[in-house]
């Protein structure tokens, strides 16, 4: 509990505030992440690493860790995220990873997802096709 004040805003402001009910209770429900990704989180919490086995390592579970990092306030375990996806950055996986940086505020993923598919001819049609079709989509009035 400790530790999680310690390196959590989330925690910090939850556990510590007074008038917070969870402050005062044994046992604290969060139904708002899985429990593989709260696993890993809580070890980054001890540890101060992101310990992702093989069987784990999918960019889904990647992309979990890094929205509740961030929703946790755990800085250095987003920062190793985005990293880790950028790993993950393909032709196939580019653009909705780009969707992904953007709505999450993940300015190195973004930026390392646009120098992608500057180098990849074939991508900056494909990003040029779907910002028409965003346009269009955009109600006149």
């Amino acid at each position: 509990r400790g530790l999680m004040i310690e390196r959590s805003e989330y925690f910090r402001f939850m556990l510590r505030e007074t008038g917070m009910i969870e402050s005062d209770l044994e046992e604290i429900t969060l139904s708002d992440v899985d429990a593989r990704t709260f696993a890993c989180l809580i070890n980054f919490i001890h540890t101060d690493r992101l310990e992702i086995t093989l069987e784990d390592n999918s960019l889904d579970l990647v992309l979990n860790l890094l929205i509740n990092s961030d929703y946790f306030g755990l800085s250095r375990a987003r920062s190793i995220c985005e990293t880790i996806v950028c790993k993950y950055i393909d032709a196939e996986t580019a653009i909705d990873i780009l969707f992904f940086a953007t709505i999450y505020n993940a300015e190195h993923l973004e930026s390392y997802c646009l120098e992608f598919i500057a180098s990849e001819s074939t991508l900056r049609v494909q990003i040029a096709e779907l910002f028409k079709q965003r346009i269009r989509s955009i109600p006149k009035g």
